[in-house]
């Protein structure tokens, strides 16, 4: 879908002239004095120019939630919230449930006391390991010689 450009209003047209007129104007400029003066009325014309065409610009409606103000959706939540307790559909967390709600978190985030292993199953592979490293060295106890006869480094 290819869009149309959107037809300059006549202050649009206007500004755009005096833009046009305020680079000439820098571009003879032979003073600082005058160069600064250009500059800063192209730098005005601009920021003019900008509204006026975003002024022109169709702008997209907010539909839904989107449209109301924060204030709005708050009290929606408020009164959704409510009525799921007259209903009954709404969770209440029994002091055990909150209790272990809290342990649960304040172990993750705390990073120290209390904190979450990253990996579960390392003691279990660090006993293995160890258990392994024993079996070796009674292999080696047992029969010092290798197969040539000279003794294992």
């Amino acid at each position: 879908m290819t869009r149309t450009p959107l037809e300059d209003s006549p202050a649009v047209k206007e500004l755009r002239a005096a833009i046009r007129v305020a680079r000439e104007r820098l571009r003879d400029a032979d003073t600082w004095a005058a160069i600064k003066a250009a500059q800063t009325a192209i730098t005005s014309l601009d920021r003019a120019l900008l509204e006026a065409v975003e002024a022109q610009q169709p702008t997209t409606q907010r539909r839904g939630f989107a449209r109301l103000s924060a204030d709005q959706r708050r009290a929606v939540a408020k009164k959704g919230g409510q009525r799921a307790h007259e209903e009954g559909k709404a969770h209440e967390w029994t002091r055990e449930e909150a209790q272990a709600a809290g342990a649960k978190g304040g172990a993750v985030s705390r990073g120290g006391r209390g904190r979450i292993p990253a990996d579960p199953g390392v003691e279990d592979r660090t006993a293995a390991v160890d258990s392994l490293a024993d079996a070796i060295r009674a292999r080696i106890a047992a029969d010092p010689g290798g197969d040539d006869g000279e003794p294992c480094a």
